[in-house]
Formats: structure tokens, C-alpha cells, sequence
């Protein structure tokens, strides 16, 4: 994602920022991997929002290793995106 899609991004999603629901590990918390790098800001949002993104690996429902953008979907609705599309793609 380049920095204007940043931007965009950071328009799109501000408004949809809610309060996490995570109860241990926060996504984008300290990473035993990438000490001393700046780590990336995370925040949880609405699914108001859809987009696609390429990824190496899930686990357990979680994205594991770098899930990167692709690009938006307008054309569909959060409610036809489920974790089973990834679990068992068609």
C-alpha cells in the first residue's frame, strides 16, 4: 500500500474505529521478532469496510505471517465475507 492508498485508508477507517474486544494478546502489540523496529498502529474498526488482501497462512481463524492489501471491494458486503471462504476456499 502505497502512501496516498495510506491516506485513503486512514480517512475510510477512522470513523469506524470501536473499542477492542481482546481480552490477552492485542494485535500489533510488541513482537518477540521485530525488536526495536517501530511496530505498525493497530486499532479495531466496524466491518463496514471491505477489502481484499493476500496472506501465506491461517491458523485458528488468524491471519499468521503478513496478510498485505490488494485492494477495495465496494462490490460486497461484510456479510459475504466469512473465515470459511478462507478455510476452505471454493
Amino acid at each position: 500500500m502505497n502512501e496516498a492508498e495510506r491516506k485513503r485508508a486512514g480517512e475510510l477507517l477512522r470513523p469506524l474505529v470501536t473499542e477492542s474486544s481482546f481480552t490477552r494478546a492485542i494485535p500489533g502489540g510488541p513482537s518477540r521478532w521485530r525488536k526495536g523496529a517501530q511496530e505498525s498502529e493497530w486499532f479495531p474498526v466496524e466491518p463496514k469496510i471491505v477489502v481484499e488482501v493476500s496472506f501465506d497462512h491461517v491458523t485458528g481463524h488468524r491471519f499468521r505471517h503478513a496478510a498485505r492489501f490488494l485492494r477495495w471491494r465496494p462490490d460486497k458486503s461484510p456479510r459475504q465475507c466469512t473465515i470459511d471462504q478462507l478455510l476452505s476456499p471454493n
